[in-house]
């Protein structure tokens, strides 16, 4: 509430969370904030990133590149690349796939050479 004498409080708006009692609060990156939220907001879950403030729901956060990991919640940027030997799918969220973690949305898969079965 921003004025004096309410007898109530302004419910807290999607996007935004209130932690200063008068004004809105940008809801930060590697976060969402779905309203009403008061002083809380919550992360995006592991194997996704949000590099962008506001977003309101889950849903928006986005899954991890496909060729990087985002390993724990709230993260503004991707972990950093996955392993040499495999290349790994959106979402993941470990460096490699260690018993048979996928991540939330992807998954790993072993490179391959391309074995042409043309004569020479």
């Amino acid at each position: 509430m921003n004025e004096t004498g309410a007898s109530v409080c302004d419910v807290c708006l999607p996007r935004y969370y209130c932690v200063n009692g008068d004004r809105l609060d940008d809801c930060p990156s590697g976060a969402f904030c779905p309203g009403a939220n008061g002083y809380n907001y919550s992360l995006c879950p592991a194997g996704t990133f949000n590099n962008v403030t506001n977003l309101e729901a889950t849903l928006e956060c986005a899954q991890c590149r496909g060729g990087s990991y985002c390993e724990t919640p709230g993260l503004p940027e991707p972990t950093g690349l996955c392993a040499a030997g495999y290349f790994c799918e959106l979402g993941v969220d470990t460096i490699a796939p260690e018993n048979n973690n996928t991540g939330t949305g992807g998954g790993y898969w072993p490179e391959r050479s391309v074995i042409s079965d043309k004569k020479l």
